[in-house]
């Protein structure tokens, strides 16, 4: 009997640190290197796309400080604007006249 519970005890023993060792281990696995690692690969989905203005009005827009991107219109379509830090934007025709610099 008195052996049967040594071994009984040994088994509860060893269960109980591997539970233990597991437990640590799990905590400790979601490191900085892996979370950055996600940020990096969520940011990648949001990744700017590159809009074309056009020759004179793409560097219009820049020299003026803005930054060519893509206005999403209520229809779906998306038309290529001049948008500034003050949110002002610009549509292509206006850059090329000289209305919106």
């Amino acid at each position: 009997m008195k052996r049967k519970n040594h071994t009984l005890l040994k088994t509860v023993i060893t269960v109980g640190a591997t539970t233990m060792m597991a437990i640590l281990l799990t905590a400790c696995s979601n490191s900085e290197s892996q979370k950055m690692t996600r940020a990096e690969n969520s940011g990648a989905r949001y990744a700017q796309q590159v809009v074309n203005l056009g020759p004179e009005a793409q560097e219009a827009c820049v020299s003026a400080g803005g930054l060519p991107s893509l206005n999403l219109e209520l229809n779906g379509e998306k038309t290529p604007v001049c948008q500034f830090a003050n949110g002002r934007r610009c549509a292509v025709t206006a850059i090329r006249s000289g209305a919106c610099i």
